[in-house]
């Protein structure tokens, strides 16, 4: 069975699978890394030649980190917005601590914004990164 089929799922709090990266220690032992990328439970299961290994699938639970209420919107506010044009977020996160910006747009009914359209998140913080989301 050393070239048995392995599988490593990861289901995230929307019920949607995530990327799971997988290493091959060479030793007969892998690690599955992944990263959390919205707060809620967990679903991760890993299988070996088919079947499911002792304790799986089992759950873990991600929790916030940082202070969200002391992050500020400082641009991006806007009450209208023109379709297919592209707009900018800005969030001050310097007094927050450890943690990430997520952002998610969805119309007033709940929906993901559709795919034609992008957005922006930039984080004003020690260490400035800019994340472009594409729907």
């Amino acid at each position: 069975m050393a070239n048995a089929p392995r599988v490593f799922c990861l289901q995230g709090p929307d019920g949607y699978p995530r990327k799971v990266k997988v290493a091959d220690n060479g030793d007969g032992t892998f690690k599955a890394t992944y990263t959390p990328d919205d707060l809620g439970q967990y679903k991760v299961n890993v299988k070996y030649g088919g079947k499911e290994v002792p304790h799986a699938p089992f759950t873990v639970q991600a929790q916030p980190t940082g202070r969200a209420d002391s992050c500020k919107i400082t641009e991006g506010i806007q009450q209208q917005l023109s379709i297919g044009e592209e707009y900018c977020i800005s969030v001050n996160a310097q007094n927050a601590g450890n943690g990430a910006v997520t952002c998610r747009i969805r119309s007033t009914s709940g929906r993901s914004v559709g795919s034609c359209l992008a957005f922006k998140v930039s984080l004003i913080s020690q260490f400035p990164t800019i994340e472009t989301t594409s729907w």
